[in-house]
C-alpha cells in the first residue's frame, strides 16, 4: 500500500462560513503546489486536503493470484485558503487616555481590503480605510473589548481580530488603588 495522490476539496464559503459551492480535485504526486482559479473577486475559501492511498490485497482462497486494489482516504485536514494579504496582523492598543483608547493594526496588502469595521463592546464604531481607530467618550480605568474586521467588497469578511483594551485614569497618591497609565 502507498500514497498515490492527494484529494483537494475547495469549499467556497460566504462571509459567515456557510458553504456556497464545493469542488474536488485529484492531484497526482509531483509538485505540491495547488492553484484554484476562476473564483469571483472577494471569494472566501476553505481547503480540505486528504491523502489517497492505494492498497492491494489478495483474497483468501483466491487461486488466480489476482489482487484487488482499494483506495482509502485519510482524514481531511482543513485550512483557511484565503490570501494572507487580507489577514489582520498585529492588532494592538497603541495608546490610551482616561476616556479613550486607540487601536492599530496592519495588513500585508491594503489594496486587497475595501474597508475595516471597528467594534467596541460589540457595537459598530466605525467603517474606515485607516489602519487605526480611536474610541472616545469612555469611562476612566475600565477594560473593553475591541474587534476589527477586514472586508473585501461590500460585505465579505476576510479576517477578524479581537483584543482587550483599557482606559487610564488619574493617579491618587496616598489613597486607595487607582489605575494609572495615561499614555
Amino acid at each position: 500500500s502507498g500514497l498515490t495522490a492527494f484529494l483537494l476539496t475547495v469549499f467556497h464559503v460566504d462571509g459567515s462560513g456557510h458553504v456556497l459551492e464545493e469542488r474536488s480535485f485529484i492531484h497526482t504526486l509531483g509538485s505540491p503546489v495547488f492553484t484554484v482559479g476562476s473564483l469571483p473577486p472577494c471569494s472566501r475559501v476553505q481547503l480540505g486536503l486528504q491523502v489517497v492511498c492505494q492498497s492491494t490485497s489478495q483474497s483468501v482462497g483466491q487461486s488466480t493470484g489476482q489482487s484487488t486494489g482499494q483506495s482509502r482516504l485519510s482524514r481531511m485536514v482543513l485550512s483557511d485558503g484565503n490570501s494572507a494579504n487580507s489577514e489582520i496582523i498585529n492588532l494592538h492598543q497603541s495608546s490610551f487616555g482616561s476616556r479613550n483608547y486607540t487601536v492599530s493594526w496592519s495588513v500585508q496588502n491594503i489594496s486587497s481590503i475595501s474597508s475595516f469595521k471597528v467594534y467596541h463592546q460589540g457595537e459598530l464604531q466605525s467603517s474606515t480605510l485607516l489602519t487605526w481607530h480611536t474610541v472616545t467618550g469612555l469611562l476612566p480605568c475600565h477594560q473593553y473589548s475591541c474587534r476589527v474586521e477586514a472586508l473585501c467588497g461590500d460585505s465579505t469578511v476576510m479576517s477578524v481580530s479581537t483584543i482587550q483594551t483599557k482606559t487610564g485614569g488619574p493617579i491618587a497618591l496616598g489613597g486607595g488603588a487607582v489605575c494609572i497609565g495615561e499614555g
